[in-house]
């Protein structure tokens, strides 16, 4: 038997040769004989005084006896998911996009042509809301390219308490944004530099810098929500400071994060800053599960874990189908990559069990 514990970011393995096992993303331990027990016993809310007494010398056992008032949950893929709640789930409508950011996750450009069709989108917004996710980042790509986005966001404006489009802005234009705001998206806008040589060089889209500032000026005067993300680069590192305060003067929230270790990206060593209540990755304290439909159809746990394909939505298969087939299955194999948010690596973990199991 495996248990997952998100609170504590944990998962407890029980096999049956009386040797217990705990992981974290940060350190691992193991639990042999009566202890094995005694770890055994915490799954039902039991404190044996054996592991209460080695919890006072031994950090591991200390750890086990803390979380003895979360929930463990018998692990399956889709625990491995949900974690305490789904929250947002990530829909890719398509793949192509009219920037070429150097660091790409997606490995998107102008010339990608994979996307998702109008009516897959559809059953997946409604198998989201279903399944009670709570938030939907429609992206990309650039999901402005997608004929069909106004038709998308009415679609999930009553079903989700925020609808958010994650774009670089550049087909923003007013008509637009005439059919997108009666339905109240918010926008998540990706903005590298208030220098424009800078975020021009990043994107490699000559004027990109002038199209994205006036996109998030019409979408803050229209009343939307607007936020802006800034993935900080060896390229754009020293300008950090004064493009955090440029975007705050023309109404936008601002959060900074490394570049992602996924498509074209590599690692950076950056503090992140996050945005309360954006859709996807804040804090590393938060236990709220993602899901991830890519634009080729893949459902993956997060846009950032996308190695660990968890089914796929072809030949009349739907999110559903996908979710009920994770209630009874293990996860796919372990993935190396890099995860920065702490939910995405709670996540990981489980499946990581499961596939071993």
């Amino acid at each position: 038997m495996s248990y997952l514990i998100p609170r504590a970011g944990a998962v407890v393995r029980l096999p049956r040769d009386g040797h217990a096992e705990v992981s974290t993303a940060g350190w691992s331990a193991s639990f042999d004989g009566p202890l094995a027990d005694d770890v055994a016993r915490i799954a039902s809310g039991e404190l044996s005084p054996r592991l209460e007494a080695l919890a006072k010398s031994n950090p591991a056992a200390a750890a086990l006896v803390s979380w003895r008032k979360h929930a463990w949950m018998p692990l399956t893929a889709l625990d491995a998911i949900r974690l305490d709640g789904f929250d947002t789930l990530f829909l890719e409508v398509v793949g192509t996009c009219n920037e070429r950011c150097v660091h790409c996750y997606a490995d998107s450009s102008p010339s990608v042509e994979a996307a998702l069709s109008r009516e897959l989108c559809e059953t997946i917004i409604d198998d989201a809301h279903a399944a009670g996710f709570r938030r939907i980042q429609l992206t990309g790509g650039d999901p402005l390219i997608c004929k069909f986005l106004p038709e998308l966001v009415e679609r999930a404006a009553p079903l989700f308490e925020l609808r958010e489009i994650y774009t670089n802005g550049l087909s923003l234009d007013s008509e637009l944004l005439d059919r997108l705001a009666p339905h109240q998206p918010g926008f998540a806008f990706s903005y590298y530099s208030c220098d424009p040589t800078i975020h021009d060089a990043i994107t490699r889209t000559p004027g990109s810098h002038r199209r994205t500032r006036a996109a998030i000026e019409r979408a803050v005067n229209r009343g939307l929500r607007v936020r802006a993300a800034i993935v900080v680069l060896d390229q754009n590192i020293d300008t950090v400071d004064a493009t955090f305060a440029e975007l705050k003067s023309i109404g936008a929230s601002v959060s900074a994060s490394a570049q992602k270790g996924v498509g074209r990206g590599s690692a950076f060593a950056w503090t992140p800053t996050e945005v309360a209540g954006a859709a996807g990755h804040r804090t590393a304290g938060e236990t709220d599960g993602k899901l991830a439909v890519t634009y080729d159809g893949a459902v993956v746990p997060c846009i950032f874990n996308r190695g660990r394909v968890l089914g796929r939505l072809e030949h009349g298969k739907r999110l559903r189908d996908v979710l009920a087939d994770l209630a009874m299955t293990s996860g796919p194999a372990r993935d190396d990559q890099e995860l920065s948010c702490g939910s995405c690596r709670i996540t990981d973990l489980a499946l990581a069990a499961l596939g071993g199991a």
